[in-house]
């Protein structure tokens, strides 16, 4: 074969790989001018390659060019061309009819949208494309027709109730649109979740009094209309509690409850919840109902544990006297009296030994409960675990390290690698700590910092390089076990004692790395305390003199908690709670610092740049 004869068959080869990259250039830069609004530039290439493959793809952003550029001629003459080569997809009616109603022609437009909807078929592709494009372009009210077109035409198949309630919300139809939520409701129950999703999404229910107000005055009438439909009397407890009304919606349930004899099952409910938001005393309210509705209640044992657990958290996270804690001790004793000591209410038995050795200084009697709880019949390996923990804790207290170091063991040998075991394993490297064996307490923290509890691989990653950082500075030592010595002092509540240590090593160390750990300490006592003031002022240290620190976020968070529950300012919490979501996005606090976010403002909180780094 010559020489040019051979290089032409090359070439010719070649040619499809030369188009190929010639397109995919061509779409690189239409897509970079298309972005950039440079349409001008952008419809040149989109023409090329539109014309070489006819793709709806290429077709939209041609069109869309043509259009930018006001070439309303060739865009028409565009979808015209495409709507032939596809008469099936009725969205280009829809651009046709855009087009029309750029160029001032109203009529025009209509007489597009009317065709389009009146070439509709029994396809539920179909029907849902061309609603679609009408609200794309912004024709709520076509889209509406073409959704009641298409249930004549798919008659009982498919009644797109949820989109019409859609495009109702987007017209600012709420009152249209409530409507047909309550009638999918009234239809089946099972839509439930799906309508109270959808009217959280639409409607502003916290902050919106017209909008909540509407809704409201919608259930109203619904459960007079429907009385025996209970769907709409828990759709109106669902607002409540969206308001945060939780009073309102106590009444409501209770209601609910007597009218359909429930037992107490959705008070009992409403109770958790109201706890979880820190309503404490309207929790209490829920669970007094249900524990009156007597011993032969099935619910009445549950209800009496939540009332208690309530009560145990209403009181030690806030203020309280000793006249509340005896109170609350009594009240555990008699509600042990009367259900029994077994391993059902071994939680209780916990709880009140937590109380005794913890708040009322009864450590013996504390321990004794424990260990009488051990030897019950029937007991779990989990609740059995959980007592160890809890017992291994009292016993550090006591100042029995050796001994809860015992139970730690236990703990961890029987669960190696699930939740107990992972716990146990931090309480002993703990004391490790505690007694100085760093070495060994750090290789314990590193296994843990794998864990699959964020709360246990945080405190470990926390422990883990407080021991790394300051062993690794001269004359350190001396200082972490002085520290550490402190650091047990204070689980042992003696308060006195362990601030003297940690103010003896800011006077032999000053601007020491310990700086803000003793800091920190200090905040805790302050707590313990009840000396809010004071814990506040601690933590306001923390965040201005090492807030780029690894305690930076704790500050912030806990002062925030602080203002919640113990000073009771909470546009000082939502303060430091914001603080946290904006300057500490990678904050293991974040979610929950989110949720009290929203339960004391109702706003949606800050934007979370999880790019962001601290200075």
């Amino acid at each position: 074969m010559k020489p040019f004869r051979q290089i032409g068959l090359v070439l010719l080869l070649l040619m499809p790989a030369f188009a190929d990259a010639q397109s995919v250039n061509d779409e690189q830069l239409a897509v970079q001018y298309f972005q950039k609004g440079e349409f001008e530039l952008a419809v040149m290439y989109y023409e090329r390659l539109y014309e070489k493959s006819r793709s709806p793809v290429y077709y939209e952003y041609y069109y869309r060019c043509l259009v930018a550029l006001e070439r309303f001629k060739e865009a028409e003459k565009l979808a015209k061309r495409q709507m032939r080569r596809d008469p099936g997809n009725l969205t280009y009616y829809v651009d046709l009819g855009t087009l029309f109603k750029a160029m001032g022609n109203e009529n025009k437009a209509t007489q597009q949208f009317v065709k389009a909807i009146k070439a509709l078929t029994p396809d539920h592709k179909q029907i849902t494309d061309l609603a679609n494009a009408f609200i794309e372009k912004n024709e709520p009210d076509q889209a509406l027709a073409c959704y009641q077109k298409g249930k004549k035409l798919l008659k009982n198949n498919y009644d797109f109730n949820f989109d019409i309630a859609t495009v109702m919300g987007i017209k600012g139809d709420y009152e249209g649109m409530v409507d047909v939520y309550l009638d999918l409701l009234l239809k089946s129950e099972r839509y439930l979740q799906g309508v109270q999703t959808a009217l959280d999404r639409t409607l502003d229910l916290q902050d919106n009094e017209a909008q909540s107000k509407l809704l409201k005055d919608q259930l109203l009438r619904y459960i007079r209309k429907y009385p025996q439909k209970t769907i709409f009397s828990e759709m109106l407890i669902w607002l409540f509690v969206q308001k945060k009304q939780f009073n309102a919606a106590f009444i409501q349930t209770k209601a609910l409850d007597k009218r359909e004899k429930d037992e107490g099952e959705r008070v009992l409910n409403l109770g958790r919840l109201c706890r979880s938001n820190f309503e404490y005393d309207i929790a209490v309210k829920c669970f007094r109902y249900v524990i009156e509705k007597g011993p032969l209640s099935p619910n009445y044992t549950p209800a009496k544990m939540e009332w208690l657990e309530t009560m145990h958290q209403k009181i030690t996270k806030g203020n309280y006297t000793p006249e509340e804690l005896t109170s609350l001790e009594s009240s555990y004793t008699s509600t042990l009296k009367e259900l029994g000591k077994t391993a059902k209410t071994a939680l209780l038995m916990r709880r009140l030994a937590h109380l005794k050795a913890f708040y009322l200084d009864h450590k013996p009697e504390a321990i004794a409960l424990l260990e009488h709880t051990l030897k019950l019949p029937g007991m779990s390996r989990n609740n059995i675990a959980e007592t160890k923990l809890e017992l291994g804790d009292i016993l550090v207290l006591n100042g029995q390290i050796w001994d809860a170091s015992l139970y730690y063991s236990q703990v961890d040998h029987d669960f190696k690698n699930d939740m107990p075991g992972h716990e146990a394993k931090y309480r002993n490297a703990k004391i490790s700590f505690y007694t100085g064996n760093f070495i060994w307490a750090q290789a314990q923290l590193d296994i843990l910092k794998t864990s699959t509890s964020k709360l246990i691989s945080n405190d470990a990653m926390d422990l883990s390089l407080l021991i790394t950082d300051n062993l690794n500075l001269d004359t350190t030592s001396e200082a972490m076990s002085m520290y550490a010595k402190a650091d047990l002092l204070l689980f042992q509540n003696q308060f006195d004692p362990s601030v003297a240590i940690m103010d003896s090593i800011l006077t032999a160390y000053p601007g020491h790395a310990l700086s803000d750990e003793i800091i920190f300490q200090k905040y805790r006592i302050a707590h313990r305390k009840q000396q809010f003031e004071a814990a506040a002022r601690h933590l306001k240290t923390i965040l201005a003199a090492h807030g780029h620190d690894i305690l930076g976020d704790d500050a912030a968070f806990y002062l925030g908690e602080l203002y919640q529950l113990a000073l009771h300012d909470d546009a000082k919490a939502i303060e430091y709670y914001e603080k946290l979501l904006t300057d500490y996005p990678g904050s293991l606090y974040v979610v929950e610092a989110r949720e009290r976010y929203r339960q004391l403002k109702g706003d949606e909180p800050p934007a979370i740049d999880t790019f962001k780094k601290i200075e």
